[in-house]
């Protein structure tokens, strides 16, 4: 910052007085500013390691986000097609289905018998493309948790009492809110996988990590 002006003692001055009128607001006094510039400057002085940065995968990045917002209900051309989307009941039939193949051809719900090819209706239904969409929804499901677990990890793995400077009080405050979106993205990701045809919206996650970030600055 002073190069240029060690040479000439005058000229240090004025620089000095200039920095100095530019910080008029600080709140150190000259003792606090040699008590930093002693612990600075001392050879035996313990080194403190930089706070590390926090790096995030915004969940619109992860494949198969899209789905969220998308509802994943079955195959408009099947007889039950126009019955099922007008009750808006997919995953209600979807459970039934599941529990059809142990029933005898016994409706699981109302006990009453199925039709021969009622089975065939439902797995046309549910075809493959609603199986892939389905399959698809799980990945985002295991990425968006294992994101959120990695961060969660180097959240822990950093000691505020370690960091000189650090205000423990905000860095607390900006951690519990990061983990708070973290929490309640993750109960909007298992409710979807409980019900493909709802929709959900995850909030991102990027301004509570930088608020975290941004406390390195307080060192």
């Amino acid at each position: 910052m002073f190069d240029g002006f060690n040479s000439v003692k005058a000229r240090l001055l004025d620089k000095v007085l200039a920095v100095a009128s530019e910080h008029s607001d600080s709140d150190l006094d000259v003792t606090d500013l040699v008590a930093e510039a002693t612990s600075a400057f001392d050879p035996d002085a313990d080194e403190i390691p930089a706070l590390p940065v926090i790096a995030a995968v915004d969940p619109d990045s992860i494949e198969g986000c899209d789905l969220l917002s998308t509802p994943i209900v079955g195959s408009g051309d099947v007889t039950l097609s126009a019955l099922i989307e007008t009750l808006g009941n997919d995953d209600w039939v979807l459970a039934g289905q599941r529990y059809l193949e142990h029933t005898d051809g016994v409706c699981p719900f109302c006990q009453q018998g199925t039709p021969a090819d009622f089975a065939q209706y439902l797995a046309t239904y549910f075809d493959d493309t609603y199986a892939r969409k389905v399959e698809g929804l799980g990945q985002f499901a295991r990425r968006y948790r294992d994101e959120a677990s990695r961060l969660r990890a180097a959240l822990t793995a950093i000691d505020p009492g370690g960091v000189v400077q650090l205000p423990t009080e905000a860095f607390e405050l900006a951690v519990s809110r990061l983990e708070a979106v973290l929490d309640a993205n993750e109960r909007q990701v298992e409710s979807k996988v409980a019900r493909p045809s709802s929709t959900v919206v995850l909030a991102g996650f990027a301004e509570s990590v930088e608020a975290v970030n941004e406390l390195r600055l307080h060192r």
